[in-house]
């Protein structure tokens, strides 16, 4: 893929894009003007990692490592993954992922497993409102690991 391409891709509402909105808002290098470098060398990642959160919508592999990248370049985790600013007015949402953030990001690194392995293709807003389904379940059973099993059934439910 060429980077005309890539800036086409970049065109919808994906992670990548969001990534450069985010950085963009604190002044960092603009794409294809040394942005890949600077997330490389702040995040402390491979240049490939880097390039790939910029062009290839894809994100950190483990809920731990989107935490810390987040937190390395300033950026909201929550807006970068699924677009979501904090001041939206999502109160369910907002209430339940800034209250049980780590759970959340483990929630979301199976959720999005279980998606890829099972081939299954849902909304943004669909994935939110498992991943929500999913947390509450958990804290109300006090359960502190995502259980893979109610994972699947809720996937199962929302296919029905």
């Amino acid at each position: 893929m060429n980077t005309k391409e890539k800036d086409v891709r970049t065109l919808n509402n994906s992670s990548s894009l969001r990534l450069v909105e985010l950085l963009n808002e604190q002044g960092c290098a603009e794409l294809g003007k040394g942005l890949a470098t600077y997330v490389s060398e702040k995040a402390n990642v491979s240049y490939t990692g880097a390039r790939k959160w910029l062009f290839e919508d894809s994100l950190p592999r483990s809920a731990d490592a989107r935490f810390e990248v987040a937190k390395a370049l300033n950026v909201d985790l929550l807006y970068w993954e699924h677009g979501k600013r904090d001041d939206e007015k999502d109160e369910e949402i907002h209430l339940v992922f800034k209250d049980n953030y780590l759970l959340h990001l483990k929630v979301a690194n199976k959720m999005m497993d279980i998606i890829h392995e099972r081939e299954v293709v849902i909304s943004s807003k669909h994935k939110i409102a498992l991943e929500v389904s999913a947390i509450n379940i958990f804290n109300k059973a006090k359960i502190k690991e995502p259980d893979i099993d109610i994972l699947n059934s809720l996937v199962d439910l929302l296919l029905l």
